[in-house]
């Protein structure tokens, strides 16, 4: 085998390269932040003589200044700090593009003062981050306005009437005969969801917070998509929108390029679910309903909700969690 001491050029190439970030001549490791990476280094190694362990390791930090979620993060990507100008924060959740235009996602509530309004907000701005994170700095608005909203799904109040023909026409006859109206069925809503056309510009990069930083592993990118947090209680449970399962039926015509969509995708009881999110960051938790009907507040207002995910309070969600993006990280066993 070739001197170790003429490893470290060879090493340092391959770090310059973004392929491994360490290595140790005492102990002959290298070390790679993905199990993808180590087929490949031990290759090169094989080919350039060198026999050393390849161990997965992740990335190292400076603790002195480390990077924040709730500061500004270019380029984009999941699980920081965003809001529209209006708001106050809530969490980045992925990207989706139709034809030559790319849109972010997230919470309805996230990307529109007034979710459960028809109409778009008067004004468009969506900052990264969030006016709260940002301090509310209007006079320096260019420096965080990053897309515009572009659409809803439009949260309905459990006070609006039904759409039901058979509830309309119940509704309608009991007015021709002098009567007030007598079937108030509660809106059902399925998912709290908006798009928010990114400006040209401003980079996206396919991955998230805590993945980039070392707090989640990189394996999670690898994981299936299904949905959003959009609520939670005091306790830390939370409660998640199947957006992939509903993708296609609100937001036809765009497709998901981040996370990873697989289509329709369900969970059962028992399963783990992991988010990355603004406030209480990568976390996993084991569903107790994997298909609840839930009334959830907004604001001085209440909705109702089917064919949502609940999970244990493990998933530590907390205000700022909003739109935090979920995988399934493993079945039930």
């Amino acid at each position: 085998m070739r001197d170790a001491k003429g490893f470290v050029e060879v090493a340092r190439i391959l770090a310059a390269r973004g392929v491994i970030h360490g290595y140790s001549l005492a102990t002959r490791r290298v070390y790679v932040d993905d199990e993808k990476k180590v087929k490949f280094v031990k290759q090169a190694l094989q080919e350039t003589g060198y026999d050393f362990e390849v161990v997965v390791l992740p990335r190292f930090f400076a603790l002195s200044q480390p990077p924040s979620r709730k500061g500004v993060v270019r380029p984009l990507m999941s699980g920081v700090s965003v809001g529209h100008r209006d708001i106050t924060a809530g969490t980045l959740s992925g990207l989706a593009e139709r034809g030559e235009e790319l849109y972010i996602i997230s919470n309805a509530h996230v990307f529109h003062p007034w979710p459960l309004s028809p109409n778009p907000p008067y004004n468009k701005s969506i900052w990264q981050p969030g006016p709260y994170d940002a301090g509310y700095d209007f006079a320096n608005e260019r420096r965080y306005a990053v897309a515009d909203y572009a659409h809803h799904v439009r949260i309905r109040s459990m006070y609006d009437y039904s759409e039901c023909p058979i509830t309309k026409t119940i509704n309608w006859l009991y007015k021709v005969l002098g009567r007030s109206s007598f079937v108030v069925t509660q809106v059902q809503n399925y998912v709290d969801a908006a798009i928010a056309k990114l400006y040209g510009g401003v980079g996206f990069e396919l991955t998230t917070f805590g993945v980039e930083n070392g707090e989640a592993p990189r394996e999670l990118l690898d994981k299936p998509f299904i949905g959003l947090v959009f609520a939670g209680t005091q306790m830390g449970h939370g409660a998640i929108c199947k957006l992939a399962k509903y993708w296609d039926k609100y937001f036809s015509g765009y497709r998901i390029l981040f996370p990873k969509y697989e289509g329709a995708m369900d969970v059962g009881a028992g399963d783990v679910i992991a988010k990355d999110g603004r406030t209480s960051g990568f976390t996993a938790a084991s569903v107790i309903d994997p298909a609840a009907s839930l009334v959830v507040g907004y604001y001085l207002d209440i909705a109702w909700f089917e064919d949502v995910v609940l999970t244990s309070a493990d998933l530590k969600v907390a205000g700022g969690d909003s739109g935090s993006p979920v995988w399934l990280w493993k079945r039930a066993e």
